[in-house]
Parts: C-alpha cells; sequence; structure tokens
C-alpha cells in the first residue's frame, strides 16, 4: 500500500516509481458519441444516489510483465503475470469508510496470500483514520500518513467514494457496445486514480480505458486498462537490474449498491482452544530468551539461499548474529545498554582489540540513540491467544484473517533485525506449534519476498533458554 504504515506489504510489484509509456495516453473514447439522454437523467441521477451511499467493487487485476534488454528495450521474451483478487468497499452511513483487501493465490500451499488489508475511516478533523485488528487482540487505530511518513493525508482526496465526483454529464455512451459507458480523458484519469491509487504501485495515473458496464440503470461492472509503464529493480539475489514493462487490467463487479457497509473490525472472543497458548505466550514476560530464526528463500524448487540468525535478549541487552548456508558468519552486532544511559549504543567486532566496540559499529549509526529495550523485544507475552485458529486436524494454531499481515510476525520478531530488512512482501501461513507441555515448539510463516519471480522465503523461529539467557561468555564490551 502507498501509506507508511508496517502493515504495508505492497501489491505484488514493489514500490515502483514509473514513468510514462510509449504510445497515445488518450483514453479509448474514438467509438463514442453521446451523451446521456435528458429521458435518462432522472434514473442516472438515482442510480448514482445509490452509489454515493455505499458500493461493493469485487473481481481480478491481472498483471504482466514483459522483462527488457535495457530500460527501454526490446522484450526479452521473459514474462511473469500475476492475477490478484481485489475488493474494495465505500460507505457514507454514519461516517465515510473504505476498505481494501487483495490477495494472490499461492498455488503451493493452496491458499491466498495477503497483500493488503486495511479499512480507513474519516475522522472528525476530515483526515483519514486506519483501523484494525492488532497482535494484543485489540483494535488499532492510527493516522494515514503519507508515503514519507509525514503528512496526515485527506480522506476526502484519497478515499472517499469516487461517485461522489461523478454526474450523469460525466458519462459517454460507447456506441457500438451495448450497455456501456465511459468518460472523457480528464474525469477517467481521475477517476481511476481514486480507485486504483491505494492498492496498485504500477498505476501512474493515465489510462487506456475506462468502462461502465450499466443495464437498466443498475451499474454492474467497471473495467479500467492503465496505460503501460516502464521501470526497473533490482534481484537481490543475484544483483542483476531487471528492466521491465507492466500492462495492466482490472476488471471488477459491483455488489450492494445503496446498502454497502465498510464495519470497524473488533475483538475477537477467547475460546477454551487459546488457553494452553496463552499460557505458552505468558511464560515470555520476562523478555529474557534465546531465539533462532531460519530463513530459506526459494525460487521455483531451488533453493536461492539461507541465513540462520541467533538472537540473545538477556532482558538488557541484545545481541544478534547472521551466518550463511555454509556456516560463514556474515556479522554480529549488539546492542548494549551501558550503566547509567537510557538508549541502547551499537557495537559491532572489532578484531585488533578482540572487543565489541562503537568505533567497529560506524555503519550501524540508525541504530544509535534510536531503541530501548522494551522498542526491539518482540511483543511474545503480550500477543493475544484470540488472534490465532486452533486447526484441529494439523494440531497447531494458524494466524486468523482478520489479523493485518505482518504485524503478527513482528510481534515474535523485532522490527530492527535483519529479517525486517531482508523481508519485504507480506506474511503468509503464520503457524505456531506447541509442545505436549504448553511451550512454544516454533513458529513458521512465509514471506513472498520477490514478486517478479515468485520467490518464497520460508521462516521458522525456535525459542531455548526462556528467562534464562545471558550474553555469551567470549563477547567482551569495550568501557565507557
Amino acid at each position: 500500500m502507498k501509506k507508511n504504515l508496517i502493515i504495508s506489504s505492497l501489491v505484488a510489484l514493489l514500490s515502483i516509481s514509473t514513468i510514462a509509456g510509449c504510445g497515445n495516453n488518450n483514453v479509448n473514447t474514438s467509438s463514442s458519441s453521446s451523451s446521456v439522454s435528458i429521458s435518462e437523467e432522472d434514473k442516472f441521477d438515482k442510480m448514482l444516489e445509490n452509489l454515493r451511499k455505499g458500493v461493493k467493487f469485487i473481481g481480478t487485476l491481472n498483471q504482466q510483465v514483459a522483462f527488457l534488454d535495457s530500460d527501454m528495450g526490446v522484450p526479452t521474451g521473459k514474462k511473469v503475470e500475476n492475477d490478484l483478487h481485489v475488493e474494495l468497499n465505500y460507505s457514507s452511513k454514519d461516517e465515510n469508510g473504505y476498505s481494501a483487501y487483495v490477495t494472490r493465490y499461492d498455488e503451493v500451499e493452496e491458499e491466498n496470500v495477503e497483500i493488503i488489508n486495511t479499512s480507513v475511516f474519516e475522522g472528525e478533523d476530515g483526515y483519514a483514520y486506519y483501523y484494525g485488528l492488532s497482535y494484543d487482540n485489540t483494535i488499532a487505530k492510527y493516522p494515514m500518513l503519507d508515503k514519507n511518513g509525514m503528512e496526515h493525508m485527506n480522506f476526502a482526496y484519497y478515499y472517499l467514494n469516487p461517485f461522489n465526483y461523478l454526474m450523469k454529464e460525466d458519462f459517454i455512451k460507447v456506441e457500438d457496445k451495448e450497455n456501456t459507458y465511459t468518460l472523457n480523458k480528464g474525469k477517467a484519469n481521475f477517476i481511476a486514480s481514486n480507485i486504483l491509487g491505494d492498492i496498485d504501485p504500477a498505476f501512474f495515473g493515465v489510462i487506456e480505458l475506462i468502462e461502465f458496464k450499466i443495464e437498466d440503470y443498475e451499474l454492474k461492472s467497471l473495467t479500467v486498462t492503465p496505460s503501460t509503464a516502464y521501470d526497473s529493480q533490482t534481484d537481490y539475489e543475484t544483483w542483476e537490474t531487471l528492466f521491465y514493462a507492466i500492462d495492466q487490467t482490472i476488471v471488477l463487479d459491483v455488489e450492494n449498491a445503496g446498502t454497502n457497509e465498510v464495519k470497524k473490525p473488533d475483538v475477537r472472543a477467547t475460546k477454551d482452544e487459546h488457553k494452553a497458548l496463552q499460557e505458552a505466550l505468558n511464560k515470555f514476560s520476562s523478555k529474557n530468551f534465546t531465539a533462532k530464526l531460519n530463513i530459506e528463500t526459494s525460487r521455483d524448487g531451488e533453493v536461492l539461499s539461507q541465513n540462520d540468525i541467533t538472537y540473545y535478549y538477556d532482558s538488557k541487552n541484545l545481541y544478534f548474529t547472521t551466518s550463511t548456508k555454509d556456516q560463514a558468519v556474515q556479522g554480529d552486532i549488539i546492542l548494549y545498554q551501558y550503566e547509567g544511559e537510557e538508549y541502547l549504543t551499537p557495537l559491532a567486532y572489532d578484531i585488533d582489540s578482540d572487543e565489541f566496540t562503537s568505533e567497529a559499529a560506524k555503519g550501524l549509526s540508525s541504530y544509535n540513540n534510536v531503541f530501548k529495550y522494551d522498542d526491539i523485544t518482540p511483543k511474545i507475552s503480550e500477543v493475544g491467544a484470540e488472534i490465532f485458529d486452533y486447526d484441529k486436524n494439523r494440531k497447531n494454531y494458524r494466524v486468523c484473517d482478520e489479523l493485518v499481515g505482518t504485524i503478527g510476525a513482528f510481534a515474535f520478531v523485532p522490527l530492527l533485525n535483519p529479517i525486517a530488512k531482508a523481508l519485504n512482501g507480506s506474511c503468509y501461513s503464520f503457524v505456531v506449534k506447541l509442545t505436549a507441555d504448553n511451550n512454544i515448539d516454533y513458529i513458521s510463516f512465509k514471506v513472498l519476498s520477490n514478486s517478479f519471480y515468485n520467490d518464497i522465503s520460508d521462516c521458522e523461529l525456535r525459542f531455548e533458554n526462556v528467562g534464562t539467557t545471558e550474553l555469551p561468555g567470549y563477547i567482551f564490551i569495550e568501557e565507557k
């Protein structure tokens, strides 16, 4: 999503800064000739009035990515195609509301990968606020900020029902297509931006076609074809720069015109099945434990990389070490709390002094004077067991559908550590497995870490020395 939230797992093509595509950017209205006739005005007004009260769009966003041999070169022949399921809801009952739910089907796991799951409402001040079920089984409310995390976004400008901006005079009948209407170029681009801007980072505001299917003065469907977008990105497995062109079409059916509601999420009820899990979670209240995270990334069944990260939380400091699948150590970092200091100081190993020093950690300045211990410690004991559903067949707990994507993973894995940087996709298949004596055996989840190649990162997190973890004895800290 284009908003700067921790839940912002984005639509399947990463963050894209596109440039205008080649060719004609005009909306396809060449076969359009007549505006809505006077005899239709009352019925059109009634249709638009209903749509402004509330409407649900449901359908498919098809994305076809063609790779190029240079930034504006010829196609290489390699293509990737994604079909995203899209649900958009608008409502003006009680208060203006908007929700978006976008998923991609994982054929291997045979389940939907959540990409966007958000509910936004207009506050009394006219600004947009996000509501969602959080990891502690409470309803979180956040101001919706722009992509830079600076400006509080105005609800009417970004999220208001698009039919509030349409009048009957805006609709132009397409003569060679039965029951089909379009808009003039300027209004078409504006309405498309209103609908696609929040769910499609590949859309840059210019379309080739917009068509409304209207039968008996009832809107049945909407089709939008954006102009081709061109961009590039780096494949972080091969460090190759990839140039590509993106063609898209979104086809949305219309439901609940005039009656649709966007409801704020509610907390989940406690069930008997949650008692064992809550007992296991409560054992982490000391915020002292060792966590071992394995990340294995695969492409088309072939393992691309494997990383093991071990975290030592000793109730005061955090030490973590990373190694690759050949056990080569990539880096050791300590976030250390010196006596009398409020914030943690980043330290790295210095081979000359055989100590962890601040000088060796100069490249980690982003950690300095930013975090306290509680800021970087997983909130495991604060997790509400209610956010999980018990799978009787597999005898494990799975995060419920209502929970917003990666929030579940971040409750168990701290935001600042390498996984937050290495895994930019959407978290799904989040599972907790318990032992017979109600301890956490392991936590597993998957991340769509490269949407172009459908790279999947399988993650497994295990815990040990809960309540008794100390920094390893071979670590020496420089005096300050």
